[in-house]
C-alpha cells in the first residue's frame, strides 16, 4: 500500500480581540513516494460572515481525497469529507465546506488537511 500524501494548513476562524492574524498559521507538505508532484493546498478562502470555507489543492482526475480538520495539528481523527472526488478535468480540486452547518464556527482557530486516498 501506497503512502498517504497530504498537505495540511491552519486559519483562524473566529477572532476574540480586534487583533488581525495571519490567515495562514502553518503548512505542511509531504512527497508522495510514487514520484507525483506533492499535494499542495493552493486556495484558502474563509468568509466569516457565514463561515464558509473554500480550499483548493493540485489533483488528478479519477483520485479521492478526505479534507480533516484538527484543533491541536496532532489529532487528525476528524473529518470534514472523507470522500471528496477530483474534479473530472483539469489539475486542480476545489470545494468549500459550510463550517457553521458542521458546528466549527466557535473554535479560536482549526488547522486543515487534504489527504489522497
Amino acid at each position: 500500500m501506497r503512502p498517504r500524501c497530504f498537505c495540511s494548513v491552519s486559519i483562524p476562524i473566529t477572532h476574540s480581540s480586534n487583533v488581525s492574524r495571519a490567515p495562514w498559521n502553518g503548512f505542511q507538505i509531504v512527497q508522495d513516494t510514487a514520484g507525483l508532484a506533492p499535494l499542495v493546498i493552493t486556495k484558502i478562502d474563509y468568509s466569516i460572515v457565514d463561515s464558509m470555507l473554500t480550499l483548493a489543492w493540485n489533483s488528478r482526475p479519477g483520485d479521492t481525497y478526505a479534507v480533516k480538520f484538527s484543533e491541536d495539528i496532532l489529532d487528525w481523527d476528524s473529518e470534514l469529507d472523507d470522500n471528496v472526488l477530483a474534479d473530472a478535468e483539469g489539475e486542480t480540486t476545489t470545494v468549500t465546506f459550510d463550517l457553521l452547518g458542521v458546528g466549527l464556527e466557535n473554535f479560536p482557530s482549526l488547522f486543515f488537511r487534504v489527504e489522497k486516498l
